[in-house]
């Protein structure tokens, strides 16, 4: 038996809930059986499954634990294991299969141990065997579980996103988990930002790096450097990509009407030409991404009027990213006005009162980090390895 059923009758309700019953569940709902011995009956029981593989469905089958009702919790250590525990206290019984014990069960030391494919197992003898020896193969052992897993974590207030704009927690902070990074979907080339132009400054010297920080490659894209990987990225949101400051051989570019003014004299120069909105963006920030930049972009197409100037702010100093925002053609005025003073520092161009804020939080920092000097390049190697 495995649990109130058969092992014909566990088979079928397999079959149902995994399309097919499968030796890991069927030895998973064995598992279950072995820890729940181990257990006082009446507890309201959670569960800890340590692989993604069969087992979550055994536990569903024999359990009043699920994922929907939040006392199931997956985490891929790719360990055939599982617990199950008392959800109020966190003590209860972690269940394995013990490879001593699977000896005298060649069909499954051999599924076990994957020492034969699936097209040379003998599926009916493998089913047999689970049978013959339900839980005896099992381990069982006492554990008990951090208190941090034994409560669901109440979501708080809900919150539109801006990017997304769908509901979320709060407690995830300005923009849902999704629109920061973690959601599986590949942005398609339609939902470019069409009123946008992107501006890679590209026109700094390096003298403080050395050498010129537009060659530096991040391991992750083989011989795209810096300066082509923010030109591409800026061409996964908008329209057109302008280089500022230096010539490319994929992208537009154009030198700076005033040479040497900096970021300053480059974001005049596009917004002068452009005649529209730009998305200005250093070359110098390895760890720029398309999801916040998505997100600077969301948060600019809810601007209020009157806006000159999308950026980002840090929650906690309040510093403004000015070298990854968009500029709007009335802020023209402005840099021109702090060119002929030769006041070139660009976070000091557009007054305070014409900024849209987005603000993001110390652990949301990275994506602003830039290379300025070796010192900055010996920290981005530690965060991420980068050759020169």
């Amino acid at each position: 038996m495995i649990g109130p059923y058969t092992f014909e009758q566990f088979k079928e309700k397999a079959s149902r809930i995994h399309g097919f019953p499968a030796p890991g569940l069927l030895i998973g709902g064995c598992m279950v059986e072995a820890a729940k011995t181990a257990i006082p009956s009446g507890v309201r029981l959670a569960a800890i499954i340590e692989t993604t593989k069969c087992l979550a469905d055994a536990v569903q089958l024999l359990t009043s634990c699920s994922a929907g009702n939040g006392r199931i919790k997956i985490m891929d250590f790719g360990r055939f294991a599982l617990s199950l525990f008392d959800s109020g206290n966190g003590e209860g019984a972690r269940a394995r299969i013990d490879p001593r014990k699977v000896k005298d069960f060649p069909e499954i030391e051999a599924w076990l141990m994957k020492t034969a494919c699936k097209e040379d197992q003998d599926i009916e003898s493998l089913w047999s065997e689970i049978e013959r020896a339900g839980s005896d193969i099992c381990d069982v052992s006492f554990v008990r579980v951090r208190s941090d897993f034994l409560v669901n974590v109440p979501s708080g207030g809900i919150a539109q996103c801006p990017c997304c704009k769908e509901m979320f927690p709060s407690r995830d902070g300005n923009f849902c988990r999704a629109c920061k990074g973690e959601s599986p979907y590949i942005r398609e080339r339609t939902d470019l930002y069409d009123g946008v132009t992107g501006i890679v400054l590209a026109g700094g010297k390096s003298s403080r790096l050395g050498f010129d920080k537009g060659h530096i490659v991040p391991c992750e894209t083989n011989d795209e450097n810096l300066l082509t990987r923010t030109a591409r990225l800026l061409g996964r949101l908008v329209p057109r990509v302008i280089i500022a400051g230096r010539e490319h051989p994929e992208f537009e570019s154009w030198r700076d009407d005033i040479p040497d003014a900096g970021p300053v004299g480059a974001i005049a120069t596009a917004l002068r030409r452009v005649g529209g909105p730009c998305l200005a963006l250093a070359c110098d920030m390895p760890f720029i991404n398309e999801n916040t930049l998505s997100n600077l972009l969301a948060g600019w197409e809810i601007r209020s009027p009157g806006t000159l100037l999308t950026t980002f702010a840090s929650a906690e100093t309040g510093q403004r990213e000015t070298l990854a925002s968009v500029y709007e053609p009335g802020a023209l005025k402005y840099f021109e006005d702090c060119m002929a003073k030769n006041l070139l520092k660009l976070s000091k161009v557009v007054p305070e009162e014409y900024h849209h804020v987005i603000e993001y939080s110390r652990e949301d920092a990275t994506p602003f980090f830039t290379i300025n000097c070796p010192a900055d390049l010996a920290v981005a190697r530690l965060i991420k390895k980068l050759r020169p």
